[in-house]
């Protein structure tokens, strides 16, 4: 109903009814206001019953129902040329005269053009359904979902840094070769003993090396030198010489122990275990994701479906105020507010079958649901219902499950032991350097090669030598600065695993209300809709009794379909409540029913010999 216009309507009917007054006062022969004190008001006559000043019945305006307000004041049928030169147009009876003619041509105006939402509705049908449960949503997740792939790199890079660190134990080898010549004017003393005023001398040196380090910290240093003369002081004889050289350096202070030569691994290695707890956290948060998008299409479905419904209400309503006007029970103004209804519930069809794609779409996403890197056309048919139960949780419990299970805690504890592990080497770094130092020699001389080899064997030339060196930087700030700082980040570890577990605290108190206040809110929002359908009987019987409106009736039906609309997001947000506690608790796998299997660490896809060769690796 047009409010503006019907307040409009009634001013001009109260307007009339008082111009009425005024000029039946003031006719000549009309008998005076203060005379006629049994009458307060216009005499309210039904249209085409009035009779004129003559006494003669008026004729019927033929526009005017059954179920309109009576006209006010005289009645206004005559020609205007018959009308008398007093007497003033009736501004009511036009208004309601044009307030008809605007229902009569809203009902005759055409419905909206929904070709498109039935041929969408019709393309629904066609699109090919996979029906899934929860544990296979979240298996093909596990094996598909973008975050996950990404994430799981993380142990694998972490992986090649354990890899990288045991490299400092490799042994190293080298070798090199020099070739000199050289022609020089003897010194006079050198001349007066050996009789010659030039020397010539060419001699070629090689040295062969294996040096590295023992996870002790011992260093080794094994050469074997091989030199040739050839010259004047040989008598333009070849000459070969050389041997066996090992150097050994074994820290006393600073850098001894496996404690300490081993932190660069230990680190890698606690690396590795943290990235491993990032993927588990990772997973945890995409299966949790991948359940609530499940729900969330569980939802959207049945709100399709009470939306369907609250559409086949409104036509019924329409069909019947249809019917009843027919037959001169309703109203025409019925009909069109039962239509109304109907286009609105179409449109809250629409928009919920859009969000009906929303859902299914983020599901797909979250699943990597693809057809040649586009997403797949075909949808998730959910075959899980939502289980309705009576929570019974322990806080205390659900809090150690948590701090045993969540990889936030574990992450946090491996950052405590990766301090404390560079706080001991930062600890180690302050001490001077002390090395104790030792060298053996063995080897030969002769004119020939293998004489060398020989006398190496024989120990024909042998040494040895051992010694202490040591240095101590003065004030030793560099050290002392190191130490204090991973002293610091022990304590911020600390500090951040107990945030952490204040944090799990609080979540899974938060998850545990939120599942009970979602129980709680399923049975009020159930106890709603049953209450509005009783309603809704109650007022359609109203109105084919002639009692209510068909206003009043698509208000009550609206509610109806708000109820239903609740009681359905209020299951899946008691699902989503579960699955935010069991994700808190770090269960949610367990109790999806589905296992992880960690990426397993890749080999070095270069072999030695190839990482060696003298050309660039494209691999």
């Amino acid at each position: 109903m047009d409010l503006p216009r019907l307040g409009k309507w009634l001013a001009g009917a109260l307007l009339c009814a008082g111009v009425s007054l005024w000029s039946n006062a003031n006719e000549p022969g009309g008998p005076p206001l203060e005379a006629d004190a049994e009458h307060k008001g216009p005499i309210l006559v039904p249209a085409g019953e009035r009779e004129d000043e003559q006494g003669e019945q008026s004729p019927s305006d033929p526009t005017v129902e059954a179920e309109t307000l009576p006209s006010l004041g005289p009645a206004e049928t005559a020609a205007p040329e018959d009308r008398p030169l007093d007497r003033l147009p009736d501004p009511a009876a036009e208004m309601e005269t044009e307030y008809r003619d605007d229902i009569q041509r809203l009902l005759e105006e055409e419905r909206i053009d929904l070709d498109l939402f039935y041929r969408v509705m019709e393309d629904d049908g066609e699109v090919p359904r996979l029906p899934m449960s929860v544990r296979e949503c979240v298996r093909m997740a596990l094996d598909r979902n973008d975050d996950i792939i990404v994430a799981s790199h993380d142990p694998l890079l972490s992986e090649t840094d354990v890899f990288s660190a045991h490299g400092e134990f490799d042994p190293v080898a080298s070798s090199s070769i020099t070739y000199m010549r050289s022609e020089e004017t003897a010194p006079s003393d050198v001349a007066a003993f050996a009789g010659v005023q030039d020397t010539e001398a060419q001699r070629t040196r090689s040295s062969y090396s294996l040096s590295g380090l023992l996870r002790w910290g011992t260093g080794y240093d094994i050469t074997f030198d091989l030199d040739k003369d050839h010259g004047t002081f040989t008598q333009f004889r070849d000459e070969w010489g050389g041997g066996l050289n090992i150097n050994l350096t074994q820290p006393l202070l600073q850098g001894r122990g496996r404690d300490i030569t081993t932190t660069r691994i230990r680190l890698a290695e606690k690396g590795h275990e943290a990235a491993q707890e990032q993927l588990m956290s990772q997973v945890l948060t995409t299966v949790a994701e991948v359940v609530d998008a499940y729900w969330d299409v569980v939802a959207a479905e049945a709100t399709v479906d009470v939306r369907e419904e609250s559409v086949e209400n409104a036509e019924r309503l329409l069909e019947m105020n249809k019917q009843r006007y027919e037959i001169g029970e309703a109203a025409s103004i019925d009909v069109l507010q039962a239509r109304s209804g109907v286009a609105a519930r179409q449109g809250d069809l629409i928009s919920a079958r859009a969000q009906l794609r929303d859902a299914e779409d983020r599901l797909k996403q979250l699943m990597n649901l693809r057809d040649n890197e586009y997403l797949a056309r075909a949808v998730v048919q959910p075959v899980d219902e939502p289980e309705l139960f009576e929570p019974d949780f322990d806080e205390q419990t659900s809090v150690q499950r948590a701090l045993a299970n969540r990889p936030e805690i574990q992450a946090a504890r491996l950052e405590i032991e990766s301090a404390e592990i560079e706080q001991r080497q930062a600890a180690d770094e302050m001490q001077p350097e002390l090395d104790a130092t030792g060298t053996v020699f063995t080897g030969g001389r002769d004119d020939s090669i293998s004489g060398v080899f020989e006398g190496t064997a024989d120990r024909s030339d042998r040494s040895y030598s051992i010694g202490v060196q040591g240095s101590v930087p003065i004030t030793n700030r560099a050290a002392r600065g190191n130490y204090q700082r991973s002293r610091i980040s022990t304590r911020q570890a600390e500090d951040r695993l107990r945030r952490t577990e204040h944090e799990l605290m609080l979540s899974v108190r938060l998850a545990i209300r939120a599942v009970e206040t979602a129980r709680v809110m399923v049975e009020s929002s159930r106890q709603t809709r049953r209450l509005q359908e009783a309603n809704v009987a109650a007022e359609e019987k109203r109105l084919e009794l002639g009692a209510t409106t068909s206003y009043r009736v698509l208000e009550v039906q609206e509610d109806l379909t708000d109820a239903q609309v609740q009681e359905v997001q209020a299951m899946a947000n008691f699902e989503q409540a579960l699955t935010e506690l069991r994700q808190a608790e770090g269960v949610l796998l367990r109790e999806v029913g589905v296992e992880f299997d960690e990426p397993e660490p890749d080999e070095p896809t270069v072999p030695f010999l190839r990482s060696v060769m003298p050309f660039r690796v494209t691999e």
